[in-house]
């Protein structure tokens, strides 16, 4: 099953194993339906927006052209091996610059 998500891709990095193995780390945020992230305040547990790790294959490196951005990602589910589904990103597609600044306050 695939599907699409506007994502907020805030950290991009390569690596390389010991074993000679390569590939992306992707750090990324979903954002909601107008492009923000969901803003919540909870005094007794937690707030904010938790990101979202994947690694992908090396090559995939290039569709990150820009970091911090916006992007629609193409993801994946699948059952995980305790029986829950895993959404997992598989690729992405640029869609505009990101700029984070503090909202005016009275």
């Amino acid at each position: 099953m695939e599907s699409k998500s506007r994502i907020l891709v805030n950290f991009v990095n390569e690596y390389e194993i010991e074993n000679g193995a390569k590939g992306v780390s992707v750090q990324y945020m979903f954002l909601n339906k107008s492009d923000s992230l969901d803003v919540s305040t909870n005094l007794t547990g937690s707030s904010g927006s938790r990101c979202a790790k994947v690694s992908l294959p090396y090559d995939s490196r290039s569709e990150f052209s820009k970091v911090p951005a916006i992007y629609d990602g193409d993801f994946t589910m699948s059952i995980g091996a305790d029986g829950k589904p895993v959404l997992k990103l598989v690729g992405v597609k640029y869609v505009s610059d990101v700029t984070i600044k503090p909202l005016a306050t009275k």
